[in-house]
């Protein structure tokens, strides 16, 4: 009479199905999250939750893409700097991205995906160089139509990473929206 009405109960909760017989079911709940009384609600309700954003990102996207798509080519009509960056080497990435400041190293690290201490060795070495340039303050202000090169060697012609930055749009008084064009492999600059 007890295992009925510990199974009856289980079944009240949720965690026997209708259809299977109720004495032939063996509920072991210490080794599953999910057949813990109340959890499944809130994995059910997670999992829920994540699916509604990541649909919804899905549409959106979509449709920004589209946009994006247009917005770009139009860009690439409009820029005063996009025959001479073709020029230079048609293998660019073209990206947007935020930044809290327009100092130099914020946004070399931002186009070409850098850490802080790989930007401080180039400083002391004296490889960075902000339109042709050595650079002396790594808190130099930057502006659209700069170019910001690291220098990898100057062996055979000086060889390096480029960046250009192509627009800046302030969002807030501590963050930008700017876009960049990278060359993030070898180039001859």
């Amino acid at each position: 009479m007890r295992v009925l009405v510990g199974l009856a109960t289980l079944m009240l909760n949720g965690f026997v199905r209708a259809s299977v017989p109720v004495l032939s079911r063996r509920v072991c709940y210490h080794n599953s999250l999910f057949q813990r009384p109340g959890t499944h609600k809130f994995v059910r309700f997670a999992s829920r939750r994540h699916r509604k954003q990541n649909s919804d990102s899905d549409d959106s996207s979509d449709s920004d893409s589209d946009e994006s798509d247009d917005e770009v080519y139009d860009q690439d009509e409009n820029d005063p700097y996009y025959e001479e960056d073709v020029a230079f080497s048609p293998q660019f990435r073209q990206l947007t991205t935020h930044v809290k400041a327009l100092r130099y190293d914020k946004v070399l690290r931002a186009g070409l995906n850098l850490t802080r201490a790989t930007v401080e060795d180039a400083f002391f070495a004296s490889r960075l160089r902000l339109n042709g340039q050595v650079l002396l303050k790594k808190a130099t202000v930057v502006d659209e139509g700069d170019k910001l090169d690291l220098v990898l060697s100057e062996e055979v012609g000086v060889v390096g990473k480029r960046v250009r930055v192509l627009h800046i749009h302030a969002i807030r008084s501590d963050s930008y929206k700017i876009s960049l064009r990278c060359w993030r492999s070898r180039v001859k600059i």
